[in-house]
């Protein structure tokens, strides 16, 4: 789980810090 969002964080990341938050925010509600 961890691995997973830290790894979409840093690919993401350089496209939207803040698209990638949002992303990261949904995976963890849905866990």
């Amino acid at each position: 789980m961890t691995g997973s969002a830290t790894r979409l964080l840093r690919h993401e990341g350089r496209q939207g810090s803040i698209r990638s938050v949002i992303r990261q925010e949904s995976c963890v509600n849905v866990s």
